[in-house]
């Protein structure tokens, strides 16, 4: 586990499920390929190094396979492990033309090399991987050419270059939806959860009026649309968490995608839910995009 509030989202689990969660506690990579070596359909992994993590991370989210620094792959090998693929002599863009035919089209990672987080997201579920540098014009070119093989109105998990405004556009010009998550950890798990209908136990529009010659103001924890604000710090005594909360009328921006990517957060969150809170769909839907800037097409 990783990720600021792993335990507590552990502790939630094991909360909900009850007798049919089982914790085993496991201190290295190594005794888990040893522990669920049966579990492994393919023993072969992908080469990689610091500047290849995305393209091996696509190879193996198409063929479903380890992947393996240098100083590691020898141990792997001594497992019975076979290189399947060497990733580092290839681009993001390089693994994804030859084996998009093998990935899925329902989403995107983009992803720093240097961040771990997502990974297991992305492979678990067979997307592919990149990252681009908005000063490359290579890469940007690239870029266009991935962000067309995912189907029209995909969500992109993670993050991209530059600022906020100009990579949200950038999505919403090729008819994507961002989903900030690139610091979100163990999705993998989380989105495996069973989902639930969750209802909220208030409606403060229901049978409200605005009355003439009156001010309204709403108080609202904005920045929702952050799946990896959700996971992390959001429930934290300083934000959702403090014990103050639910002593004054205020709204709290969740995102949809919460409820596919970590059911168990978005049930205990319902599950706190005060007389004076009440959950509101962060920014523009799925994802985060800019109506304005979609094409036509």
């Amino acid at each position: 586990t990783a990720g600021n509030n792993a335990e507590k989202w552990l502790d939630v689990i094991k909360d909900q499920l009850g007798e049919t969660v089982k914790i085993t506690y496991i201190s290295t990579v190594w005794d888990a390929l040893e522990k669920f070596a049966d579990r492994v359909p393919r023993k072969e992994y992908v080469l990689y190094d610091s500047g290849s993590v995305n393209a091996a991370c696509t190879i193996a989210s198409a063929e479903g396979v380890l992947l393996a620094s240098k100083d590691n792959a020898s141990k792997l090998e001594g497992l019975g492990y076979t290189c399947l693929a060497d990733a580092r002599e290839m681009t993001d863009a390089d693994a994804i033309r030859q084996y998009k035919d093998k990935l899925s089209t329902i989403a995107l990672v983009q992803q720093t090399p240097d961040n771990y987080a997502l990974r297991d997201f992305g492979i678990a579920y067979g997307l592919g991987f990149f990252y681009y540098n908005e000063n490359n014009r290579k890469q940007l070119k690239e870029a266009e050419e991935i962000h067309g093989y995912i189907d029209p109105g995909a969500p992109v998990f993670g993050w991209g270059p530059g600022g906020e405004y100009d990579h949200v556009k950038y999505k919403s010009n090729h008819g994507l939806v961002t989903v900030p998550s690139d610091h979100a950890w163990n999705l993998s798990i989380f989105s495996a959860l069973p989902r639930e209908q969750l209802e909220q136990i208030n409606d403060y529009a229901a049978g409200t009026t605005a009355e003439d010659g009156k001010h309204y103001i709403a108080l609202m924890m904005t920045d929702g649309d952050n799946v990896q604000w959700m996971v992390n710090d959001f429930a934290n005594p300083k934000w959702f968490g403090n014990a103050e909360r639910g002593s004054i009328p205020m709204a709290w921006m969740i995102p949809p995608t919460l409820l596919d990517t970590a059911p168990q957060t978005a049930k205990w969150l319902y599950k706190q839910q005060t007389e004076n809170d009440v959950f509101v769909n962060a920014l523009s839907g799925t994802g985060y995009f800019f109506p304005s800037e979609i094409t036509d097409e």
